[in-house]
């Protein structure tokens, strides 16, 4: 029996079971597994109550791993007989504090005697790139609309896409529910230079990919990142989108800083050219460490207009800017950073070219 990629979630469970040489019968079995709550705000004090149906009496374990497979909290270990059963999570860990907002899974184990079932929805198909529907860009509220089929990770991207001219990342792999979405943001770049809402050249695009089965959405969650010590290893999907093999934590844009070290600023905090400068780019260190790991390159654009690329990127990068075609005036300066795995970014500065003297 072939399980449609798109089709209806249901339960894997996985039996290895003999008695005496012969096969069981009748197999033991999880199903029926299902939540009240996907999305789960710790901070409001909501509850997820999971269910789930044996076939038989069990020992079961019943653990939540977040979304590079640790285990963050066993909620119920013991006996339990056959027929619908219950447990609850709170959005804790096994140590009583907050866990992170972003997604979760649920990992059942079963055991008798002779028999151990799983419930793990990493075994379904996910991964899967999603068509997002009704793709609306409304301008006069900052709101950005679309329609998934299904629970995904989204991106989205503002730029002139096409010129490889990327303004800003508005959300990056955020977890998003099947149903209507709605993201609202504040119009800029990454360096609130420029308006972008307000230009008519810009594209928009969005990407997603399928989340497993049962995804728990932790919001209002601690807002630092914990080390668990327990790692599941994660089954992978194959033919999934590459990002969806990304580790979680990894799979980020870099931050870029651009800078013009000069002591000559104008009223506005500007760069004060009347010379040649040297253009410093940069990746903090947090950021170059993973990045490193992917080849990467730098796009520069000077007034929005390509101006050149140098492929074999490294951090900090250090460019003598020429200044003497340049007309007098305000003009703006953009750098891309893209690497292999399709990580980039992008830093702007505004800076102003004065008349020079004969």
């Amino acid at each position: 029996m072939s399980i449609s990629r798109r089709g209806l979630l249901i339960v894997i469970f996985c039996v290895s079971c003999f008695h005496f040489g012969k096969q069981v019968k009748d197999p033991l079995l999880i199903d029926d597994v299902s939540r009240t709550n996907i999305m789960l705000d710790v901070e409001a004090g909501q509850l997820d109550t999971i269910y789930f149906r044996l076939n038989k009496n069990a020992n079961i374990k019943v653990q939540i791993c977040n979304c590079e497979g640790f285990i963050v909290k066993t909620i119920y270990e013991g006996k339990t007989k056959k027929g619908q059963n219950m447990c609850v999570w709170d959005g804790y860990d096994d140590a009583g504090d907050k866990v992170a907002g972003g997604d979760y899974y649920l990992l059942i184990n079963a055991f008798t005697k002779q028999e151990h079932a799983l419930y793990d929805p990493y075994l379904l198909p996910w991964g899967d790139l999603v068509d997002a529907e009704n793709f609306i860009i409304d301008r006069s509220n900052l709101h950005i609309y679309y329609m998934l089929h299904q629970p995904a990770l989204v991106r989205i991207r503002a730029g002139v896409l096409k010129e490889g001219l990327l303004y800003r990342t508005i959300i990056n792999w955020e977890p998003r529910l099947a149903g209507p979405n709605t993201e609202v943001w504040d119009g800029f770049d990454n360096s609130h230079i420029i308006d972008v809402n307000r230009k008519d050249d810009v594209e928009y695009s969005l990407q997603a990919y399928s989340l497993p089965a049962n995804v728990i959405f932790v919001m209002n969650g601690n807002t630092k990142l914990k080390e668990y010590l327990i790692k599941r290893e994660l089954p992978v999907s194959m033919g999934s989108y590459h990002h969806s093999l990304h580790v979680r934590s990894r799979c980020r844009d870099p931050q870029l800083v651009v800078s013009m070290p000069t002591s000559r600023i104008t009223e506005d905090g500007m760069p004060l050219l009347s010379d040649n400068v040297i253009l410093r780019v940069e990746i903090p260190e947090r950021d170059l460490q993973f990045i490193e790991n992917e080849r990467f390159e730098y796009l520069f654009f000077l007034d929005e207009e390509y101006l050149f690329s140098e492929e074999n990127a490294y951090s900090p990068f250090n460019y003598e800017l020429a200044i003497a075609e340049l007309p007098q005036g305000e003009h703006l300066l953009t750098v891309i950073v893209a690497s292999s795995g399709d990580h980039a970014s992008s830093g702007s500065l505004k800076f102003f070219v004065e008349k020079r003297r004969r």
